[in-house]
């Protein structure tokens, strides 16, 4: 009872967030990649680190709202651009227009999130506990909060492949490590 109380405690003065679903939902032979997805998802970011990537570099320069707003008075849907990121006309017109001077035309405009964006399938291990600690977490709470993390069907995921069975070992201890075991 007295670690349950304690428990409270902490999610009163950090908050408390629940990361839930099955990783076999975000197939990827990376399994950091696997549960940043994961993650990402249930935080209601976009899913696919190049897109997220994105979203998080136009909430730093401030041009995330303005961007959304001129995709929503064309009648388009930012989720929906955002999966044509590269190839968006509406996309590169509105940074063309929220930034003078990014570049000479759309279609830099789209080279250059190709370049800075690419698309990923796999992730290192310090680029992971950053991306989760210093540009995820910080959408949503101030501190790192009590975070639980509750994967159905992970036994099935693993199956009988040794190597998996160590990578989520690895993970679990990993991030229990880097988040003072909050998460």
């Amino acid at each position: 009872n007295d670690l349950f109380v304690e428990l409270k405690r902490k999610q009163d003065l950090n908050g408390s967030l629940v990361i839930r679903g099955l990783m076999k939902n975000f197939p990827s032979r990376d399994l950091r990649y696997s549960f940043l997805q994961l993650f990402l998802d249930n935080v209601g970011l976009p899913d696919q680190l190049h897109q997220f990537q994105f979203y998080h570099w136009c909430k730093t320069e401030g041009i995330l709202e303005g961007i959304q707003e001129k995709l929503a008075s064309a009648g388009k849907d930012f989720s929906r651009e955002l999966h044509n990121l590269f190839v968006s006309p509406h996309i590169a017109k509105s940074i063309m227009e929220l930034m003078p001077g990014y570049a000479e035309n759309e279609a830099v405009v789209r080279e250059n999130l190709k370049y800075n964006f690419p698309i990923v399938n796999s992730i290192s291990r310090k680029e992971f506990l950053y991306t989760i600690k210093h540009q995820i977490i910080p959408y949503f709470a101030d501190n790192i909060p009590c975070i639980l993390v509750a994967l159905d069907e992970i036994q099935q995921f693993i199956g009988s492949d040794e190597d998996r069975a160590h990578d989520v070992q690895l993970l679990a201890e990993g991030l229990c490590k880097t988040f003072a075991g909050r998460l």
